[in-house]
């Protein structure tokens, strides 16, 4: 489950062994060897080298990502890059290992937190009680499992 301790356990790092993984064993040959797709970046001249740079994607679900990550690769004078992906893909532990490997940071929205908190608190009686309550006491319950930040 991300957590607050989970986000704070991330460690990226320059070169990640998952991406390189993915990229040479699945990306290489989807779009290079069976496909032959060109994949081609607009005004990629204007990325600046040796600095630190946010690319703002329209969409990073279900990996549209990765022809961007792959071409950038490919070309071998651009560093790694680290994308946000949704909190959910991390419910499975074996997954969220692989995510981890290839840097990538989840991002839990308020509905993962929501389904999270149900999860862990189904038995707990919250079930039936009026909107109100149940609201202060998914915000309260949530800060003290730290799963949201308490308000200052």
């Amino acid at each position: 489950m991300v957590d607050l301790d989970y986000l704070k356990k991330i460690r990226l790092v320059s070169k990640p062994m998952g991406q390189r993984i993915v990229a040479a064993l699945l990306l290489l040959p989807n779009y290079r060897i069976f496909a032959k797709v060109e994949i081609q970046i607009e005004n990629i001249e204007r990325i600046p080298h040796g600095e630190n740079v946010i690319f703002a994607m329209n969409h990073t679900d279900r990996f549209n990502y990765w022809p961007f990550q792959y071409k950038l690769w490919s070309m071998k004078s651009f560093p790694f890059t680290t994308v946000w992906v949704k909190g959910k893909y991390y419910s499975n532990a074996l997954l969220a290992k692989g995510l981890d490997l290839c840097n990538l940071i989840p991002v839990p929205s308020m509905g993962y937190l929501i389904e999270e908190f149900y999860k862990k608190n189904s038995n707990s009686g919250l079930i039936g009680t009026s909107i109100g309550t149940l609201k202060m006491s998914l915000t309260a319950n949530m800060q003290a499992s730290n799963l949201i930040p308490k308000r200052r």
